[in-house]
């Protein structure tokens, strides 16, 4: 069975924060929920955030940072290699 599951910040009830505990740390924009396993989407703003925070502790690694964001790895690495165009794209 799979299912899926979108959630903004303005909807996450108290209950539903008791429910959902990885949530509370998370600064996602939307997490999606497939078979039990939890994407999360950043927004644009969000990623200039990750590039602004890796920037300012240069010792954070991928992983930590993926652990501040709510999501994996790989995506922190995809965005810190393509910080130039997130950059231009959100005009910073």
């Amino acid at each position: 069975m799979s299912y899926n599951v979108i959630i903004s910040a303005r909807d996450l009830s108290p209950a539903l924060s008791k429910l959902l505990p990885w949530w509370s740390s998370c600064v996602c924009a939307a997490i999606t929920s497939v078979a039990g396993k939890k994407q999360c989407h950043l927004t644009l703003e969000k990623k200039v955030e990750v590039i602004k925070k890796s920037e300012s502790n240069p010792s954070l690694s991928v992983c930590v940072l993926g652990e501040i964001f709510c999501c994996g790895k790989t995506q922190i690495s995809t965005i810190l290699k393509s910080k130039e165009s997130i950059i231009t794209l959100y005009g910073v």
